[in-house]
């Protein structure tokens, strides 16, 4: 069970809270924090000060207690002692034990028996120190006094050291060890709970504590065999007041503002937030009294902690005025705060009113402990300044993990800069500006109806880094780092400086339809004009279809203007965007050509755009063409043989024909289709017929049909009936052969046999073709 304990801190304040939230961090340095160990499981780190000896002003070194530490005291364990840790520190163990007593306990004899008289094993002593111009004050409220001679009973009645011209002198006082066995006595004054300096000089000393009581009050003695040879100040030493339950510990700073009343802080690190009232949270709290007359103080601001079971409030230190800006800073820990309960210490900067709403910047534990948490920020003292650069330092102890964090405050920044334009208004006619300075340039000002900006952005340099022990400096977190002014040019927009343009437009193109299968040069002329004030950054959109092509400007003639113009893509939209002017002005007339090539989709958009915010656009044009097909088809055919002559020559019918030759010669027609164009058919039917029968008889016997190219061909009847073997091998012959390459040819062969003719009769074969385009 850890020890309930008051800590007094003693600064000129006035504090202002609100809502307590994570910032990121401002000029307490994390990049070189130097760090102390201590032994093991000593609590090095429970109370700690900063150390400015006399004799050096310029040196500055930590004192730190670890009230469970063992020293060289015979017969002693774990009696506590205040480590002296040089600044800057050549590794993280240098630290070294103040010898404040070596002694063993003192002995008395009671019945011929030497006993003990006090009690130094577990006394704690290191649990508070503190310092003041090379004096120092070192207690251990948990040293025992054997106040009843004859008995055995020990009573925590605690002691302190003060230590002297740079630890050369030493003196003890306990001003609770008395020899008083009545109950009134000094029994669990606890002498050193807390420990502190004022400049007041004299106080009337007002003890009041009872044996048996568990709530006593502070008294105030003055040291007065002490106080003219070493000290000029008083020690205030304060009883522990624990509430009736043990469950709140309170943590007390006074502050001094302006009109030089203390206001006061008191922490509550295990207040529970019953916001929700089946959920209690403990999250600790910190109090704020601004006394605003004489013992008149305010109702409390309150501020709350956010990390559940943090103790946020276990310790509250006074920084001074760390980041130089006029206005004292505070710290407020929260030991166990965290997901990894490593603990936290939060920052917040003063101003005219107080402090600042949130917290600039929040110090992180980087420890885990096995056996008790690290304690980050469990013990925090500042306002003194160890490298001497002008900014007071903070200490941050984690006796959870017996180590010391020294945090320097880095240099800060404050730029006062400005940013003139002169003038404000720019006559784009008026080319007698000088400029002596570039910046930064970025193209051309396109639009000159917005204001033009102009931004100036500061930052240090952080590629060099700084020589020896010296820290980086920062810009002052609450200083501006941009500076941002406009310009604007002037308008010719008449009295109210308000341009409303009236833009028409008109096109028309050089043909009516589009062939399809052609090229489809097409020219669109295009008539703009501005009825109206100026129009700022005028363009000309013409939105092409998929299948277009943008060829360019007609320049040749002299009665069109030749406009500069641009082929992008806007949304997946192909368009021609040509500039008209910034401005367009008034009684503008623009007429010009553009050439394009089109195929299938027969639609284009023309519209005239500008930047204006009234009436910026004119109506959009829409173009569309007709669609035509035109295609040119022949027709060639050939026949080999040529013609037949009847009868045949020595050949004789077979009554029972098996091959082609036996019912005839073969007879071959060939057909040819060409299209030459430009569109394409897309379905074309040739019927082709033929006498296949005489007097019940074939006469020209359909053997088979082969094709080039997509045909498809068909008969109404069947070919080769009689399964007649093919003995020949037909190959077809282009009739065009300089179009092979061509797909609009399409060749087809039919071969034939003529039957004999037994009748002799003279007769004439007809063959006809016919095409059809569907």
């Amino acid at each position: 069970m850890y020890p309930c304990i008051f800590r007094v801190c003693y600064r000129g304040f006035l504090l202002i809270f609100s809502i307590l939230c994570e910032a990121a961090a401002f000029n307490l340095d994390l990049e070189k924090p130097t760090v102390y160990n201590g032994p093991e499981e000593s609590y090095f780190g429970y109370s700690l000060d900063f150390y400015h000896p006399t004799q050096d002003r310029n040196t500055m070194s930590l004192l730190v207690g670890a009230p469970k530490a063992n020293t060289s005291q015979p017969g002693i364990v774990e009696g506590g002692a205040v480590y002296y840790c040089p600044w800057p520190a050549p590794d993280p163990d240098s630290c070294r034990q103040i010898p404040f007593d070596k002694a063993n306990n003192r002995m008395i004899k009671v019945n011929g028996t030497r006993e003990p008289l006090e009690f130094k094993s577990h006394q704690w002593f290191g649990a508070t120190v503190r310092t003041h111009k090379g004096k120092v004050v070192a207690c251990a409220p948990l040293y025992h006094w054997r106040t009843v001679k004859v008995s055995s009973e020990m009573d925590p009645v605690g002691t302190c050291y003060v230590a002297v011209q740079n630890f050369s002198a030493y003196a003890e006082y306990s001003p609770c060890r008395t020899n008083n066995p009545d109950p009134e006595g000094q029994g669990f004054c606890q002498a050193g709970f807390s420990v502190d300096f004022t400049k007041v000089t004299n106080l009337s000393p007002k003890p009041s504590a009872g044996l048996y009581s568990v709530v006593n009050h502070p008294y105030s003695f003055q040291v007065k065999h002490l106080q003219n040879k070493y000290m000029y100040n008083l020690c205030y030493l304060w009883a522990s007041k624990y509430s009736k339950t043990l469950r709140c510990l309170y943590q007390i700073c006074e502050f001094m503002c302006t009109h030089r009343l203390d206001d006061v802080l008191v922490g509550a690190p295990l207040y529970m937030d019953r916001e929700f009232e089946s959920k209690p949270r403990e999250v600790g709290r910190v109090y704020l009294y601004l006394q605003e007359d004489v013992l008149l103080f305010s109702p409390p601001i309150t501020l709350t902690g956010t990390h559940l079971f943090g103790r946020y409030g276990s310790a509250i230190a006074p920084l001074g005025d760390i980041n130089q800006d006029g206005y004292l800073d505070v710290a407020i820990g929260a030991p166990f705060a965290g997901e990894d309960r490593g603990g936290r210490v939060f920052i917040y900067n003063g101003q005219k009113s107080g402090l600042m709403l949130q917290a600039s910047q929040v110090l992180k534990g980087d420890w885990a402990s096995s056996s008790i948490p690290a304690g980050f920020g469990f013990t925090l003292r500042g306002d003194s300044d160890l490298d001497n650069n002008q900014y007071p330092d903070l200490l941050v102890g984690a006796f959870g993990v017996s180590k010391v964090v020294a945090y320097r405050a880095r240099p800060v920044v404050t730029v006062d800069a400005q940013l003139i334009l002169t003038p404000r208004i720019l006559n784009p006619e008026d080319k007698s500006c000088l400029s002596t300075t570039l910046i930064q340039y970025k193209g051309g000002f396109l639009d000159k109806l917005s204001p033009i900006s102009v931004t100036l952005n500061y930052s240090l340099d952080q590629n060099s880094p700084p020589p020896g022990l010296q820290l980086r400096p920062i810009l002052d977190h609450y200083s501006k780092t941009f500076h941002h002014e406009q310009a604007n040019i002037l308008l010719d927009c008449g009295e109210d400086n308000m341009c409303i343009p009236d833009l028409k437009l008109s096109a028309k193109m050089d043909r009516t339809e589009l062939i399809i299968g052609d090229d489809n040069l097409l020219m669109l002329i295009v008539s703009a004009a501005n009825e109206g004030e100026g129009a700022y950054e005028a363009e000309l959109h013409v939105t092409l279809p998929t299948e277009a092509d943008y060829i360019g400007v007609e320049r040749r003639r002299e009665d069109l203007q030749r406009l500069n113009c641009e082929h992008r893509t806007e949304n997946d939209t192909r368009v021609v965007v040509c500039d008209l002017g910034n401005p367009m002005v008034a009684d503008t007339n623009v007429r010009a050509m553009s050439l394009f090539i089109l195929q299938i989709n027969n639609i284009l958009f023309v519209s005239l755009n500008s930047s204006n915010k009234d009436n910026s656009r004119s109506v959009r044009v829409n173009l569309t063409l007709s669609i035509a097909a035109r295609a040119q088809v022949e027709i060639r055919g050939v026949s080999h043989p040529a013609q037949v002559v009847l009868p045949f020559p020595r050949w004789e019918p077979k009554e029972k024909p098996v091959r082609e030759d036996d019912v005839g010669p073969q007879v071959q027609h060939i057909y040819e289709l060409h299209n030459k164009g430009p569109s394409a058919i897309s379905r074309t039917v040739l019927k082709v017929g033929w006498p296949s029968w005489y007097r019940e008889e074939h006469l020209l016997y359909a053997l088979q049909i082969i094709t080039d190219g997509p045909v498809h061909c068909s008969v109404n009847g069947s070919l080769n009936p009689l399964k007649l073997e093919v003995a020949h091998a037909n190959k077809l012959i282009s009739l065009y052969p300089q179009n092979r390459k061509n797909n609009r040819n399409k060749t087809f062969l039919v071969s034939t046999n003529l039957f004999f003719i037994v009748t002799y009769i003279q007769y004439m074969i007809f063959i006809y073709a016919m095409i059809f385009q569907v």
